[in-house]
Formats: structure tokens, sequence, C-alpha cells
């Protein structure tokens, strides 16, 4: 069965610390919870080093060969504020793509960030988190959190069953209605000049703001309900032992 949520997976030839097959343990390990077949809208954007284009090419393939349609964009960039450039440019790239729009909402993944739920299947918390961004015009995103992000102090507006109110989202990874998803890149893309050198998800934050008539936006699962992981650590391989990827 399909389910009405379209896939936006970002990736790059360049990796994490010199990993380059992490983007197919994200993959492999949604996968095994919810078949990549059961998401009739999947595209792939690879953010590709000018040097690298044959591990564009072989990560294409693999991306193609799991049902994704891929863009391609020539790139280069290093960690820290230029990544946050890139990545940017990237999403404009992506909110062109005129399949995401087939499905009433979008799920971005990046491919650094497994998630799980562990109170239910992964398939009914998405459906879950479409069902309550869609009863109100008011609720903007809900997405998962890293249990230390979480365990850091990550502030909240107000407690829920299994869920809380935060004042701000970002990418770990996130769910969002297509439709707004398409009015905040009109508005980037409007204001590219203003905005293309600001970090990525405090831009999302500021043009989100004025979507919403309260300050109950970003709806957040709290760790012990379902999370994300984070692989893009120098710490890698331990990590991906631990999630058995």
């Amino acid at each position: 069965m399909n389910i009405p949520i379209s896939l936006m997976f970002f990736t790059s030839t360049k990796g994490h610390y010199g990993h380059k097959g992490m983007y197919l343990d994200t993959l492999n390990h949604l996968d095994r919870q919810i078949p990549l077949t059961s998401f009739s809208v999947k595209v792939a954007h690879i953010k590709v080093s000018p040097d690298e284009t044959g591990v564009a090419s072989v990560m294409e393939k693999n991306l193609v060969d799991r049902g994704f349609k891929t863009i391609l964009t020539v790139g280069s960039w290093e960690r820290g504020t230029s990544h946050q450039w890139a990545y940017l440019e990237d999403q404009r790239r992506m909110s062109t793509e005129w399949s995401l729009y087939k499905n009433p909402h979008v799920l971005l993944l990046e491919d650094d960030s497994p998630f799980v739920c562990h109170k239910d299947s992964l398939e009914a918390c998405l459906y879950h988190m479409s069902l309550r961004i869609d009863a109100s015009p008011d609720t903007l995103t809900f997405r998962f959190i890293r249990r230390a992000d979480y365990d850091g102090g990550v502030p909240h507006l107000r407690d829920e069953a299994n869920c809380f109110w935060s004042p701000y989202t970002d990418f770990q990874p996130m769910m969002l209605r297509s439709r707004d998803y398409y009015l905040l890149h009109k508005a980037i893309e409007d204001n590219w000049d203003k905005v293309k050198h600001l970090q990525s998800e405090m831009l999302w934050r500021v043009m989100l703001a004025g979507f919403s008539r309260t300050e109950y936006k970003h709806l957040v699962w709290l760790p012990d309900y379902a999370e994300s992981y984070h692989l893009g650590v120098p710490d890698y391989l331990n990590v991906r032992k631990t999630l058995n990827l």
C-alpha cells in the first residue's frame, strides 16, 4: 500500500568523515521498517564534489535501483558555514521537483539520520504525524529528535502524550505539508539574495514563523516513543554496530 507522503532524501558524494556508504545504512534501516516501495514518491538530491563524479554515478544507480528520482548538483563545500549554504541551495533545487507535490505531506530525511518508533510501527507513527499536522492549520511540522539533543535541554512549550511542542523545528527528520514546503521555498526564492548565506535550519524557523497564528507550531516526538540517531560522527563505526546497521 502506498504511503501518501513524499520522501525527500539529501546526500552527498563527500559522505561523513570519509564514510561514503552511510546513505545506504540510513535507507536500509528505513526499508527494514517500511519498504521503500511503499513511498509512491521518492526524490534524492546528491551534492557532487567536482572530483567525485564516479562516486556520484554509483550513488545514483543505487538510489535509482531503490526507486528514487535523482537530482545531482555539482558543488564544493566543507563542514561548517559553506555546508549550510550548499545545503540551502540543495533544498531550493529540491523544491522545484513537482512530483513531490503529488502527496499532501513531505518527509525530509538526511543521509545520516535513521529513525525509529519504539512504541508502534513506524508506518503508524508517520500516519499519526500527518493526522496531527492536518488537525490544525497552525500546526506546521512534526519531527523526530535525537536523545542527546532532548537530554541537552531542548525547550518545551507544552507536553502532550508521547510528544511536545517546541518553539522551533529542524531536520532530524521532519514532516510538513507539501503546500507549506512549496510556499516556504517560494518565499526563500523571492528573497534569495538576502537569505542565501543564512544557516538553513534557522532560515526555516524564521520563514515558517509567519505561517501560523500561534506559538504552538512544531510538534516533536518524545524520544522514549520515537527518536532519530546521528550517524555523521567520527565514531560512526561504533554507532553503526550499536544500531545493527
